[in-house]
C-alpha cells in the first residue's frame, strides 16, 4: 500500500524468520506486526512449504493479512493521502527461489445508498 514518495506498508512473509509480516513504520506505524507461519499442525517445517498463499484486505488503511488460511494478523496504517494504493510485490529474506503471482480486485463501496 503506497504512494510512490516513499511512504509505503509491506505485507508478506519471511521464511528465513517464519513470520507473516504488515511493516507500516512509513505509514505511522511504531512497530511491524508479525505471526508465525503455521502450515500444518503435524508438519510445521516451513521448508516443506511449495505454496504460500496470502489473502490481503485492504480497506483505506486497515490491512487485514491471511497466510495460508492459518495466520491471520491485522495493522491500522496512516497512509499520507486518500489516494495512495499502489501495490508491489516483491521477495522478503528467502533461501528458496520464489514466484510470486497476484490477483487484485477492488470491492463495491458498502453502505453508500
Amino acid at each position: 500500500l503506497g504512494c510512490g514518495n516513499g511512504d509505503f506498508t509491506i505485507i508478506g512473509v519471511d521464511t528465513g524468520l517464519g513470520l507473516a509480516i504488515i511493516d507500516g513504520r512509513l505509514q505511522g506505524k511504531h512497530s511491524v506486526r508479525a505471526g508465525p507461519l503455521v502450515f500444518s499442525y503435524e508438519r510445521p517445517q516451513i521448508k516443506q512449504v511449495e505454496v504460500i498463499t496470502i489473502h490481503a484486505y485492504v480497506d483505506h488503511g486497515m490491512i487485514e493479512m491471511i497466510v495460508n488460511n492459518k495466520t491471520a494478523i491485522s495493522a491500522s496504517v496512516f497512509p499520507s493521502h486518500a489516494s495512495c494504493g499502489e501495490i508491489h510485490l516483491y521477495e522478503l529474506h528467502s533461501d528458496k527461489d520464489i514466484s510470486v503471482t497476484a490477483e487484485v480486485w477492488a470491492l463495491n463501496p458498502a453502505n453508500n445508498m
